[in-house]
């Protein structure tokens, strides 16, 4: 007789369950288990409150539960440059350097990267400490 077929793992709770649940497909259908590299605006030293979203600060749509990354150096030095130019106030906010770190999908679920600026939202899974995942590049 055949052994039976292992079922896949169930995937974590999300880190902001309660929050994103106001979302209807939150996050997307479309999204993936996190992989690959990532970049990230930090604070220096990187800490716990580099990795926290937007949505703490204003729930504004079911993104702003994910933590927005890069693909590249590049794209992120880019984007922010121009969120300086937007927002004078955003260091104090997003952080004044670049971090860059390897994404698993123990760590949760990703959007499609936007095609010419690379960016994309890590939505976590409980648990998740990024923090010891992603080290310096340099100051933005």
């Amino acid at each position: 007789m055949p052994e039976p077929m292992a079922q896949a793992a169930a995937q974590p709770p999300f880190k902001y369950a309660l929050k994103i649940a106001a979302y209807p497909d939150c996050p997307a259908a479309t999204c993936q288990p996190a992989q690959g590299t990532a970049y990230r605006f930090t604070f220096d030293p990187i800490g716990n409150s580099s990795f926290t979203p937007v949505g703490d600060r204003n729930d504004a749509e079911c993104g702003s539960w994910g933590l927005s990354m890069y693909r590249s150096e590049k794209q992120a030095r880019k984007a922010y440059q121009k969120l300086l130019a937007r927002y004078p106030e955003a260091p104090k906010r997003v952080g004044t350097h670049l971090a860059v770190g390897t994404l698993a999908a123990a760590h949760g679920l990703v959007s499609r990267p936007h095609h010419s600026t690379g960016h994309f939202n890590l939505h976590e899974f409980v648990g998740v400490r990024l923090a010891q995942t992603f080290q310096m590049v340099g100051a933005l």
